[in-house]
Formats: C-alpha cells, structure tokens, sequence
C-alpha cells in the first residue's frame, strides 16, 4: 500500500480531537461513528493535511459551520472611532478562527497537528493579531494610524517550510496543494463545481466512465452532455431511450444529480484523495452496492484515496459485500470512538474485510 498517501493518521488540537489516532488505513476508508465523534472533522483536517496554507479554505470550514462572526475589512484614513471599531471586529473575528482549535480556544492553544502516527509533518499556529505601525514620519502622514490589523495562521510542513498567512482578506497568499483532492459535503457539490469537473475530463477516457456509472440507477440513460440555460449556467442534460429531445438531469431526481457529482469528484481525482460526507445521502439502499462497486474500481485504477462517512447500515452492509471483490487492496471500515473518561480523545477501531464479514454476520452495531 506504498502509494497511499497516507498509510495511518493522527490529529492533534484539531475541532472536536483533542488527539485522533487511527493505525492504519486503506485505499477506500469508511468512517462510521456517532454523532459529534468527529466524523465530518476528519475530513476537514485531512482538507488541511492536502492544501496547507490555504486561507481561503480554512474560511470556507468556519463558514460552513456559521463560525465567521464578522468579515473584516480594513479601509483607508481611520478616525479614532473607526479604529475602536475595527479593533472590536478584530477580537471578533480571532475569535472564529479559534473555532479552528480544539476547546474553541477555551484550553492552552496548542498547534494543529496532522499527519502520519507519530509523525505528524503539518503543523497549525494560532498568531495573534497585531497593527502595524508607520515606519517613518512620511507614513504617519499618508497611513491611518492603524494600517492593518492581521491575525493569522503559521503553517509548518515537513518541518521545512513555514510561512504566515492571514485570514481576514488582506493578505490572501496561498502554497499550491500537496495532493490533488476534491470533497463533497454532506450538501453534495454545487452546479458549477460540477460543470468544471465535466470540462476537465471533455473527450478523454475517463469521460467514457459517466454514463455506465447513471445507469446504475436510471438504465435508459444514452448520453450525457452540458449546455448553457438562459445563457448563464451551464446545466447537465440526458439522452434517454426513445426519447429525441434531451431532458435536464435533475428531472430524474436528486439522487442522480449526487451520483453524478461523485462519479465526476472521483474521476478528477487521480492520484489525490477523495473525501465524502454521508456519502449515502440521495442514494436508495438498492443502488449502493453497485455504486461501492465503481467506487473501489475506479479508486484502484486511478490511485484514489478514499474517505467516506455515514450512518446507514444499509451502506455498511453494502460496503461489506464489495470489498470481498477486491483482494488485491486494503479497505477498511473504521469506527471512531471516544476514550472513556477522556474528553476529546478519540481512537478509530479498524475493521478489514475478514472481520468486516464477521460484524455483518453477527449483527454487530458498528456505528
């Protein structure tokens, strides 16, 4: 399994993980565990782990948990008012970032730290922010007396490289990814993601896997193709049998509109990682071991590193029946559980495909 891009993990001061440690994982990992475990978490550092450095992102995490309390912004020629103002924001908006942290910075502020058991190489700062200040009696009279203010996060990786990037907008550089990676929420991916995923593979190979992969649940399905609606958005439509005119893809339902956001994530993600929550979600009981089935085949073929939740039995026992196909790779069913008498210490038990077979067998409460 040495082309996995990670072969075990750990998470330190991370949201909901005091410390996580999972000893090994495999080519497609799906987490199951209860609620506020830590799940989505997982996910969200492991975010981190394959884009370091990416304001941008980690705004996009406190966002999508309604974490931002305020956008700040700096203008030009602050009077006093606007400086206590922007201060009283500032204060505000550290505290957001702090949401970041394991104990919402109510404990010792510890740095993140994501990676390989016993070798986490991606570590998280907290700096607090600060003003500038003129440097000279000339910028005292052209610059505000408070010219930025500037809260931020210091990434380390692999010890070599440290950098300080900022969150509040003025200053927005970013280190390119470590590792391709696509996510789909447990939303599932907007129309626009979609469409330039569809753009990315137009008339290559991988454009050949799409239309096998909807007929596992809507058989008719002949051709699929993108065109422009009211020339603005570029919206998905399908041939069916016996039909001349081609129909939006979300008259099927919105099932088929998740699957197709998975299929096109999963195929743009060649030698990355791929990351869904609630993976089930859309998707009836029925269509899920065919969809486990292209899951694993295409991850194999294309060097995927999957991780995937739910809470579904259904996807569990579909997963189950899969991976006894796939002889050839490691998958795993992996349940987060909390330490007893240790908050915020959280420990992933593994289930590979023998024993696996053995919790399905048995009716064994897994999640």
């Amino acid at each position: 399994m040495s082309n996995l891009i990670l072969n075990s993990l750990e998470i330190h001061n991370f949201r909901a993980f005091r410390s996580l440690r999972i000893e090994k994982l495999g080519r497609v990992n799906l987490i199951v565990g209860k609620n506020n475990v830590g799940k989505t978490c997982l996910l969200e550092a492991l975010l981190l782990y394959a884009n370091p450095g990416n304001t941008r992102l980690a705004r996009t995490l406190l966002g999508g948990r309604d974490e931002i309390e305020t956008t700040l912004k700096v203008p030009k020629n602050l009077d006093e008012k606007g400086i206590k103002e922007l201060l009283a924001k500032d204060r505000a908006l550290v505290s957001s970032i702090k949401n970041l942290f394991y104990g919402r910075g109510d404990v010792a502020m510890e740095p993140i730290q994501i990676g390989s058991v016993d070798s986490p190489d991606t570590i998280i700062k907290l700096i607090e922010p600060t003003s500038s200040k003129p440097k000279n009696e000339e910028m005292k009279r052209r610059e505000p007396k408070l010219s930025t203010v500037k809260h931020s996060l210091e990434w380390q990786i692999k010890g070599k490289r440290k950098e300080t990037y900022s969150l509040e907008g003025i200053q927005m550089e970013s280190m390119p990814p470590r590792y391709n990676f696509k996510f789909i929420s447990a939303n599932g991916l907007p129309l626009e993601e979609i469409a330039d995923f569809w753009d990315k593979i137009t008339l290559t190979k991988l454009q050949d896997e799409i239309v096998p992969s909807l007929q596992l649940i809507a058989q008719g399905i002949e051709k699929i193709d993108f065109k422009k609606k009211d020339n603005e958005d570029e919206i998905p439509y399908i041939r069916l049998k016996e039909q001349e005119n081609p129909i939006p893809l979300r008259s099927l339902g919105g099932g088929m509109f998740r699957l197709l956001g998975l299929v096109l994530a999963l195929v743009n993600a060649k030698n990355g990682l791929l990351l869904i929550d609630e993976i089930d979600t859309g998707l009836h009981y029925s269509v899920q071991k065919d969809i486990w089935q292209f899951i694993l085949k295409m991850a194999n073929k294309l060097n995927v590193q999957v991780f995937a939740t739910t809470h579904s039995w259904d996807c569990i026992e579909s997963f189950q029946q899969v991976v006894q196909e796939y002889p050839e790779s490691e998958n795993l069913l992996i349940s987060l559980r909390e330490v007893k008498g240790k908050a915020g210490e959280v420990i992933g038990l593994l289930a590979d495909k023998e024993k696996l077979e053995r919790l399905i067998q048995g009716d064994i409460e897994v999640r």
